[in-house]
């Protein structure tokens, strides 16, 4: 397998940053879905697709950022008009699903793409467009070991990769460790509060109070967590365990 070009397909943020990162790591990359190149250069070898169709055609690994698993799901199957990734990954080839949705959606899509011999790794990543233009994000892979493996190289320079487990399992680790942080802040919230009331504030509860775009982000995942977490791996627990064992990843708001 190939990893030169690799395709990215998505148009927001995150898609503009990894077409941009990994274009940096000296690999030719073609991308579609974005209205222009995240960044120009000479050295840089970053190229637009005119369809899908032709992007999966030249590429045997492609990374899908979407906002929501519907807007890949339509990348995949095209439509009237057009036709989708699906028409052109040949068997072998792999999809990195970067997408927003939750782990059953991904399980599902795992079954469907590997009717036609087609991987997927998922990926879920924590510190969004900034840390993945810095290198810098925190990034979970779930999938079969092989097809994580080769794909690690194209994936490093996003920031730290780490298998998590089969797929969904990314996912589900990132809903439950921010799951974790979030009751950390609850009950660091109800700590101050008992503590003006009392009236002194504790050196060690003195951290700043989240923002209202972190308090609805924290409420997202601890619902996806909810949503899922009958159906959590005990190999899974185990990492979590690890993540509740980092007290300086757990107390950074």
């Amino acid at each position: 397998m190939t990893l030169d070009p690799i395709g990215i397909v998505g148009s927001g943020p995150v898609a503009a940053a990894m077409v941009a990162r990994v274009a940096s790591a000296g690999v030719r990359v073609v991308y579609y879905g974005l209205p222009e190149a995240p960044v120009q250069g000479k050295k840089l070898r970053i190229e637009r697709a005119p369809n899908l169709f032709d992007l999966a055609s030249e590429c045997e690994v492609v990374i899908a950022a979407y906002d929501s698993h519907k807007a890949l799901r339509a990348a995949l199957t095209g439509d009237h008009d057009r036709p989708g990734l699906l028409g052109a990954m040949r068997p072998g080839a792999l999809l990195i699903d970067a997408s927003e949705g939750l782990p059953d959606e991904t399980r599902r899509l795992a079954g469907q793409l590997a009717a036609g011999a087609i991987g997927l790794v998922e990926l879920a990543v924590l510190g969004g467009a900034d840390g993945i233009a810095e290198g810098k994000a925190r990034i979970f892979a779930g999938g079969f070991g092989e097809h994580i493996v080769r794909v690690t190289s194209a994936l490093t320079c996003l920031g730290s990769l780490k298998r998590i487990g089969p797929q969904g399992s990314a996912r589900m680790y990132v809903a439950l460790s921010e799951s974790v942080r979030a009751a950390y802040h609850i009950a660091l919230a109800e700590a101050h509060d008992i503590a003006a009331a009392s009236g002194f504030v504790p050196e060690e509860l003195a951290a700043p109070p989240l923002s209202n775009e972190e308090q609805a982000q924290l409420a997202a995942s601890v619902n996806q967590a909810l949503a899922q977490a009958q159906g959590t791996p005990a190999p899974l627990l185990t990492a979590l365990a690890d993540v509740l064992g980092q007290s300086n990843a757990v107390r950074q708001p």
